[in-house]
């Protein structure tokens, strides 16, 4: 076999993948057929590959790659297909979550191992080249930490990839610096994931997908984690510093181009126009077409609606 003779055996400690406690969701983009090509493979350093006997190691790094074939290249530069099925479990893991299809093509990908969750949406990946990134769950918002099932969130995110390889796809990186992603443990999509299980929102003010729609459509339905109880507050607004629960937290997209700013207070269930008395003590900027789908209008100064 190639494998033994390709330039030396080299030890290496690479963590197992395993996919343990809850149970993961499929992906809504996995691979079909076996020529599927990837172009633009994600900036690797060296690897240590082994073969499906674990009995012969070799370094190198994936040049390319098809769903039943690896190409591998050593410090020299010189490359080998090699059968997928040659390679031991975790490096076929390793090759099939560089080749799954993009929810993006444009998005940019990071192979790394989670190291920390830091609350229910964002977490912390040591990626191929020993560079730590900080993600953002694009497209869900998860309670905060101080919020009601907050916790449970973060143990939620915990089970599902803590010290797991996983795949990120980048589409930006916002004004704090955290890369906003898709994020997947073998095909298992934990965006999609979270919202399922209850406990993260479908932000539907920064993502139309219609899958993250109809996940939260079945977490309601099956009255799971935030959506046990009657009434809720919506992170967003948790951090806008609103304390009053409702039945329909606002969570439509804003028409920013044309829609007309209402107010908000920290506690009351009404929205209201700017000059409103009841806006004394808090006035919170929302536009009207989110307030309308959760606040009644205040009968004191009567705003648009």
């Amino acid at each position: 076999m190639w494998l033994r003779c390709f330039f030396g055996v080299l030890l290496c400690c690479f963590g197992a993948l395993t996919a343990q406690g809850q149970e993961l969701l499929p992906a809504h983009g996995s691979s079909s057929g076996s020529r599927l090509v990837v172009p633009d493979l994600p900036e690797q350093a060296a690897r240590v590959w082994t073969d499906a006997t674990g009995k012969y190691q070799v370094a190198g790094t994936l040049s390319a790659a098809t769903s039943d074939t690896a190409t591998l290249v050593n410090s020299e530069g010189r490359g080998k297909p090699v059968p997928l099925a040659s390679l031991s479990e975790l490096d076929q893991i390793y090759v099939r979550q560089l080749i799954a299809p993009r929810v993006d093509v444009t998005s940019r990908v990071i192979l790394g191992r989670v190291v920390k969750v830091l609350d229910g949406d964002t977490l912390r990946v040591a990626n191929a080249l020993e560079s730590v990134v900080t993600v953002r769950l694009n497209g869900i918002d998860a309670p905060e930490s101080s919020q009601a099932f907050g916790h449970e969130a973060v143990e939620k995110l915990r089970d599902f990839c803590m010290d797991k390889m996983v795949r990120v796809e980048v589409g930006e990186v916002d004004r704090y610096g955290r890369s906003l992603a898709q994020v997947y443990v073998n095909d298992a999509w934990l965006n999609r994931n979270m919202v399922s299980s209850g406990l993260a929102w479908h932000y539907v003010e920064y993502s139309k997908d219609e899958n993250l729609h109809k996940a939260e459509a079945l977490a309601q339905a099956g009255k799971r984690g935030i959506w046990s109880e009657a009434e809720r507050i919506a992170p967003w607004d948790w951090r806008n510093g609103v304390r009053a629960k409702t039945v329909a937290p606002v969570n439509v997209e804003s028409t920013r181009e044309t829609d007309v700013t209402v107010y908000l207070t920290k506690t009351g269930t009404h929205y209201h126009s700017s000059g409103c008395r009841h806006l004394s003590k808090s006035k919170i900027p929302v536009p009207l077409s989110r307030a309308t789908s959760a606040y009644t209008p205040c009968q004191h100064c009567s705003p648009p609606r």
